[in-house]
């Protein structure tokens, strides 16, 4: 069973700051000029470089794969992420595969979130597990006001991190993907699939 909840509180988390601060321009981090990397691995090197805590490192992975790659659906073909950081465009699946790539090159857990909307709609994205108050830290340092959306996950919270969604933080899911199942708690509105990051599967989902 797969359930979506609503965390709404702010606690300081991953050695970050306590200041409740919503100003999402003062609260998204900067990020490197890491344009022309066509290897996961070693772009995410370029993006973490002297980021001290893991909710740093995993802001400047989704923000670049967020803002630094451009939306443009590809129809449905999978591409290779280095097909992706050369043409610099891609959409829902092929932003996530680089994203999750470079997660993976790291040492995190990557977790890929297929939803089927109806026969003619299908969104992908990535998540990766939190405890504490990262969920709050990452959200707010992508320009979040500290709530945030997560997954329930086979006894796992896990943070939704969609980098087609521009412009919007980390725990952002769309409503049109999950229904209320009462105050501050949903469950997907369609069969969804959690699958962890095995090389390059995302092709299979």
């Amino acid at each position: 069973m797969v359930f979506l909840c609503v965390a709404a509180f702010w606690v300081s988390g991953c050695g970050g700051s306590d200041d409740n601060n919503n100003d999402s321009d003062d609260n998204t981090m900067d990020i490197p000029s890491c344009r022309g990397y066509l290897n996961a691995n070693d772009l995410a090197q370029c993006l973490i470089a002297g980021k001290a805590s893991r909710c740093e490192r995993i802001v400047s992975l989704f923000l670049y794969s967020r803002d630094e790659i451009a939306y443009e659906l590809s129809y449905y073909q999978c591409k290779s992420v280095r097909q992706t950081l050369a043409d610099g465009t891609g959409d829902c699946a092929d932003k996530s595969l680089v994203l999750a790539s470079m997660l993976e090159s790291i040492g995190e857990k990557a977790y890929f979130v297929h939803i089927t909307c109806n026969p003619d709609c299908s969104h992908r994205f990535v998540a990766v597990e939190i405890s504490g108050d990262e969920g709050h830290e990452l959200n707010q340092l992508t320009g979040g006001n500290g709530g945030y959306s997560f997954i329930d996950f086979k006894g796992k919270r896990l943070m939704p991190l969609d980098p087609a969604a521009m412009g919007y933080p980390a725990g952002y899911i769309n409503d049109r993907y999950k229904r209320s199942t009462g105050e501050n708690s949903w469950k997907w509105a369609y069969p969804t699939e959690v699958k962890r990051s095995t090389g390059n599967m995302w092709c299979s989902l």
